[in-house]
């Protein structure tokens, strides 16, 4: 490996988090769905049917509020502040209440 070689992977785990962060933003209504159907309803799927899963819900909730806001700005609006309550509501209740069920519930995605 050359010396201008060495940097160049450095970054790489950051942006692959930082995707990540923002892949699990969009699909938080998908994600929350299929982790409330997994831990109550016990449906037993893998992980990657999880994340498959979680993007059509996300993708038909798009689609819905499309239907009731009319115009695709406003679906979108709506769209993005169901994924900011999610968001907050799950980190909030796992790092500020100490709360277990987001763990749990994303751990279906994970493993």
């Amino acid at each position: 490996m050359s010396k201008n070689d060495e940097g160049k992977n450095d970054w790489a785990p950051i942006v692959l988090l930082i995707l990540a962060a923002i892949v699990a933003f969009f699909l938080a209504p998908g994600v929350l769905v299929m982790g409330i159907s997994k831990e109550i309803i016990g449906v037993n799927f893998d992980p990657a049917q999880m994340w498959t899963f979680a993007f059509v819900v996300s993708l038909f909730i798009f689609i819905a509020m499309k239907v009731i806001r009319k115009f695709w700005l406003n679906a979108l609006k709506s769209y993005l502040a169901i994924c900011v309550l999610i968001t907050l509501v799950m980190v909030i209740s796992h790092f500020g209440f100490k709360a277990e069920w987001p763990a749990i519930m994303l751990n279906g995605f994970l493993n």
